[in-house]
């Protein structure tokens, strides 16, 4: 009975799980495996490794006793040529050798739901601890919802969720790469005529000129959904830096610098500042160069400023962690 309790003293609430990751739990239907595939013996050639190993093992044991036993957690110690290492790599855990010739080190975890379907995080990065509760939460997600929910995209910018698989090439990337992760996503031609019928959220991303019929449709699915993501922008400075004028062997309009949903948004009786955020307190300092004398000095610009460590959401999972502010 006792194992269900847990307290933590830690200074920054490392155990403690979120409002979300209990609800997840909560909500489980069915149960859950989580098989941590881990090469004790080859990480104690690196101590941070064997401490971040620690810090994953006691999360995933913190889930299983919150989890009112819907949450089963084993783990694997890996060793070269073993029926283990073969486990591993065929779940697509990833082999990394700490050094040239060193047995490789196995430390991903892989989660299997009542029907057999398997989702596998390959490597747990120290690097990306911040996430760890995040990347653990979204697994068992996913195993609690296999069948993933269909988005209709509409968008004047470069996101592109299908064609995206590689995250960290750049903030577009990312977070096209998130979507396509968690969503089926179709991104709907500049000249849609109707939103697909299996669509269950709508998404509009800085849109460009929409029709008249394209807006009815929007309206429509909306009043007989109701479920869309709307974001616009008044002055997109990555729409801005895109329109490069007009090229006649690539003759694709350059997506507007401003976007709306005029006259929908005014009919639902929501209504868009035309304005845009700045925070002089916090400008970044940038390159200008003085009109009168030409030399180039430093400057605050209010359009890029910074958001310090003490003024960040501690209750919030996406910025608890955050030790060193937010640039924006």
């Amino acid at each position: 009975w006792f194992r269900s309790w847990r307290l933590d003293l830690t200074e920054n609430q490392l155990y403690s799980i979120s409002r979300g990751t209990q609800q997840t739990l909560d909500d489980l239907t069915e149960p859950v495996q989580l098989t941590l595939y881990y090469s004790r013996d080859a990480a104690r050639t690196v101590p941070q490794l064997q401490v971040y190993a620690t810090r994953v093992r006691e999360m995933l044991q913190t889930f299983q006793a919150r989890s009112h036993g819907r949450v089963r957690f084993t783990e694997v110690n890996v060793t070269p040529f073993t029926e283990a290492e073969d486990r591993a790599n065929e779940a697509g855990v990833q082999a990394v050798p700490p050094y040239e010739g060193a047995d490789p080190i196995y430390f991903g975890l892989v989660g299997a739901n009542a029907i057999d379907d398997t989702r596998t995080i390959p490597l747990f990065d120290p690097q990306r601890e911040a996430f760890l509760e995040y990347e653990l939460t979204r697994l068992i997600y996913e195993l609690e919802n296999p069948e993933r929910t269909q988005v209709a995209l509409i968008t004047s910018l470069p996101i592109d969720p299908a064609g995206s698989p590689m995250a960290g090439a750049g903030s577009q990337s990312v977070f096209a790469a998130e979507m396509g992760r968690l969503l089926e996503v179709t991104k709907l031609a500049p000249d849609f005529a109707a939103i697909p019928e299996d669509t269950d959220v709508l998404a509009i991303i800085h849109p460009g000129a929409l029709t008249s019929s394209q807006l009815y449709a929007i309206d429509q699915f909306i009043l007989r959904r109701g479920r869309a993501f709307i974001a616009l922008d008044p002055a997109s400075m990555q729409a801005a830096m895109s329109s490069t004028g007009f090229d006649p062997f690539n003759p694709i309009a350059p997506p507007p610098t401003a976007s709306t949903l005029e006259p929908l948004l005014g009919a639902w009786g929501v209504t868009m500042a035309p304005t845009v955020v700045l925070d002089l307190e916090g400008a970044l300092p940038v390159s200008v160069q003085d009109p009168n004398t030409g030399q180039t000095g430093q400057a605050p610009q209010p359009l890029f400023f910074q958001i310090p460590p003490e003024r960040l959401d501690r209750e919030d999972l996406m910025t608890a962690w955050l030790r060193r502010g937010i640039n924006f």
